[in-house]
């Protein structure tokens, strides 16, 4: 099981494909420098990578968040046969 950023909320302005991003420390406290780049995964990008590593099944849950009615995370749920 993991857990990660929905990527329909982690996308931004920037396209909805697979590739590296910047990093950010916005909301945290002056202690926080230099942040480290991340690469962002599509939700079909993700089911790939569970597949082609020997997953069988794949769940995919996305929890919303209560105030604002957007997708807080997505949560994948894998499982070998």
């Amino acid at each position: 099981m993991g857990q990660t950023l929905h990527p329909v909320v982690a996308c931004g302005d920037l396209p909805y494909q697979d590739g590296w991003r910047p990093g950010s420390w916005d909301g945290f406290g002056s202690g926080f420098i230099d942040p480290a780049p991340w690469y962002f995964r599509t939700l079909e990008s993700w089911k790939a990578l569970f597949l082609l590593h020997g997953f069988s099944s794949l769940e995919i849950r996305e929890p919303m968040h209560p105030a604002t009615g957007q997708h807080a995370s997505v949560i994948l749920i894998a499982g070998i046969a």
